[in-house]
């Protein structure tokens, strides 16, 4: 399975509607909340954003917000979120980061299941 192909399990319009009922921010919002605070973190990046309702939810917190997701249906709809207009969207990977500078970087809901092995592609 390559990278693409896991972006591709998310660009279903189905699954981008239903995607906020199946993942809610309710039980890690007040977690990153906090831990942002605690770490006087002024920017933040959310690696796999997905439809970026932590993302929007420290955006309107103030915090300087980068959320990266390779689904394209998700990043519009995190893109249209009330509250988001400051945050940098970046559809792609870590990779698309560049030299993009945080004080820290976050990853919520089910992203680390997609670590990759050392030849990139998603272990078995």
């Amino acid at each position: 399975m390559s990278l693409h192909d896991l972006a591709l399990e998310f660009s279903d319009p189905r699954l981008v509607a239903i995607y906020d009922t199946v993942n809610p921010i309710a039980g890690y919002k007040t977690f990153y909340l906090e831990l942002a605070a605690k770490l006087s973190a002024a920017s933040i990046v959310d690696i796999g954003c997905g439809s970026g309702l932590l993302t929007c939810e420290l955006a309107n917190q103030r915090y300087e917000m980068v959320g990266v997701e390779p689904s394209h249906g998700l990043l519009e709809l995190a893109r249209r979120r009330s509250g988001c207009e400051k945050a940098k969207w970046i559809e792609g990977y870590v990779q698309q980061l560049d030299d993009t500078k945080a004080d820290l970087a976050i990853m919520t809901g089910h992203i680390a299941q997609f670590f990759l092995d050392d030849e990139g592609s998603v272990p078995h």
